[in-house]
């Protein structure tokens, strides 16, 4: 591996470490425990400490918030993704591995994979449209057999190569005179899709009342793998050449258009007459991929970008561009030399899982569906490597799915656990959890009937330390007992405390619409007055400024001063009690 290709691998295993840095750690305060925690994302990491403590940080969060709160680096549980290797192989190893997947967590393992030192013989089917046929007026079936084995035999490795079939395929358009016979007989006349198999040149099927079309050819490719016992696929390696002068048809991955017997071989006497029920991708991906069966799409040039992009999107098939009027257009040399020394790992989707593949060779195809490695020259006696990587969003039940190696059908199977669960390591210390549990992580969990933060709480235990005053209320009707101490309510504005919960700061008297007149704070609902004033809601003021009249004197000598204002003698009025009405 060249110097600056294992710096670059080197640094994203780095980036991918067990420090993650960057990440961050989400609704961490919502964790009460480790697994809680880990599950949050994958920035969350968890502090086993017992001593830890949990009323100055929060035991969940970021490595770095945790060693910021006094957690240090032994005591901090973060799983990481990981994976064993459990057997090895020859043109793909490993063979088998165990993969623990923290959600979050991508994991990147490589695989090895080569081509076989011998090749297999080839098994070549030929499968064309009736229009693509010449419409019944002359047979190419044939003609594109020979020019595609003849590419074939170009191929440096020369294998071995035989035809085992030929298969024409077409729809069938109802003309206005069925229509009007159906009519008549109360039938329902709907196009049908046609495929006919031969072990020789084929024949088409002519029907005066119908019209061929050309559509169906997925579905007949899809019936032609079903059908590998009619039609005798062996274990050499299979190749369909597709030739096909229209488009194709997909079902929608979502579509609830029930598929007539879509995984059933449906041929009768060589020949399967059918509703045209187009296949989905991933069901056309699945058949191909577990039957080992690579595809050669010939058409013409203006078909180009869709059956290049279907090409891409299947197991293993390449593509040869050709005119469909003349079979010998095409020498299909590529075509087969791509399916021949293409290294090509694939895998059928797995719900919830994603997997991605990087070829680390010079002339390669990265992708989430599969990778592709092309080696050139001498590369093609050499292994070449894969990076695979896989991730989850969320917990998924243990399972296994196999990776191929679609040039060698050899078979990586990988043994997915998920790692959802925390190893802390605990030993048993029922003392710290007031014998009535065991610390896990860090924190007790207790025995049935006790709860609290050290178990230190029973259920048995009453509600009497609760209540102030005898017959009176729990908490004073504004709390909870728990573990014989109050937990106050503390609603916005109305907030309690106290050993019963019997205070609060919004109670106290009022004067003049303001708690303790404004000259004072409302303490456990008595008014703490401010220096120079006095009252039970603050109201008077003991200054006596407020009374003095011009002279000095205080209410003119006829009155009172009470919280700095005159109380005058009956006589007399005024701020100063400096008039008299009547004298």
């Amino acid at each position: 591996m060249a110097p600056h290709v294992q710096l670059l691998l080197g640094l994203a295993l780095l980036l991918n470490s067990q420090y993650s840095f960057g990440l961050e750690c989400p609704n961490a305060e919502m964790a009460t425990n480790c697994e809680d925690c880990i599950l949050l994302g994958p920035g969350c990491a968890w502090c086993k400490n017992k001593y830890f403590e949990d009323h100055k940080a929060l035991r969940c969060g970021t490595r770095m918030s945790l060693r910021e709160g006094g957690c240090s680096e032994k005591d901090i549980v973060d799983p990481e993704s990981q994976h064993t290797v459990a057997e090895e192989g020859e043109t793909l190893s490993p063979r088998r591995i165990k993969l623990d997947l923290r959600p979050g967590k991508a994991h990147t393992f490589q695989v090895q994979a080569r081509l076989r030192r011998k090749p297999r013989p080839v098994d070549v089917y030929v499968l064309t449209s009736f229009y693509a046929d010449n419409n019944g007026k002359g047979n190419r079936a044939k003609a594109l057999a020979e020019t595609a084995m003849e590419g074939i035999w170009v191929h440096s490795s020369k294998p071995k190569v035989s035809s085992i079939g030929y298969g024409l395929f077409g729809s069938t358009t109802v003309t206005d005179k069925k229509q009007k016979e159906c009519e008549e007989t109360g039938q329902v006349c709907e196009p049908e899709l046609w495929v006919t198999h031969s072990s020789t040149a084929p024949e088409n099927p002519f029907n005066p009342y119908f019209r061929w079309g050309r559509e169906g050819g997925l579905q007949a490719l899809m019936q032609l793998v079903l059908c590998r016992d009619v039609i005798d696929w062996g274990r050499n390696d299979s190749i369909v050449i597709y030739v096909a002068d229209g488009n194709y048809k997909l079902a929608p991955e979502t579509s609830e258009t029930e598929t007539i017997n879509s995984s059933i071989c449906q041929m009768n006497n060589s020949r399967i007459q059918t509703k045209i029920r187009p296949p989905s991708l991933s069901e056309l991906r699945k058949v191909l991929f577990e039957n080992n069966i690579q595809v050669i799409f010939a058409f013409s040039f203006s078909l180009f970008d869709e059956y290049a992009w279907l090409a891409s999107k299947l197991p293993k098939a390449s593509i040869a561009v050709m005119d469909i009027s003349d079979p010998h257009s095409s020498t299909f040399e590529s075509a087969f030399e791509t399916l021949m020394t293409d290294l090509v790992l694939t895998h059928l989707p797995v719900p919830g899982l994603n997997v991605s593949y990087e070829p680390l060779c010079e002339s390669r195809i990265s992708g989430n569906l599969r990778g592709v490695c092309s080696p050139r020259g001498r590369a093609k006696r050499k292994s070449q490597t894969f990076n695979v990587t896989v991730s989850s969003e969320s917990c998924l039940l243990p399972a296994s799915f196999e990776i191929k190696n679609m040039n060698s059908r050899d078979i990586l199977t990988v043994e997915l656990t998920p790692r959802c669960t925390c190893e802390c390591g605990d030993q048993p210390d029922p003392d710290f959890c007031s014998n009535a549990g065991n610390p896990v992580c860090g924190k007790c969990r207790c025995d049935k009937d006790y709860f609290g933060s050290l178990c230190e709480c029973s259920v048995s235990d009453g509600d009497g330390p609760c209540i102030e005053k005898e017959g009176g209320p729990v908490c004073s009707g504004r709390g909870t007992c728990v573990c014989g101490n109050c937990e106050c309510n503390r609603a916005l504005g109305t907030t309690s405390y106290g050993r019963f919960c019997e205070c609060d700061d919004n109670s106290c008297d009022r004067f003049e619409g303001k708690i303790c007149g404004g000259n004072g704070k409302c303490v456990c609902g008595q008014c703490r007055c401010d220096r120079d004033y006095v009252g039970d809601a603050c109201e008077c003021s003991i200054k006596v400024d407020g009374c003095q009249g011009p002279d000095g004197e205080l209410c003119s000598g006829k009155g009172l001063c009470e919280c700095n204002q005159c109380r005058c003698e009956s006589m007399y009025k005024g701020a100063y009690c400096n008039l008299c009405p009547t004298c």
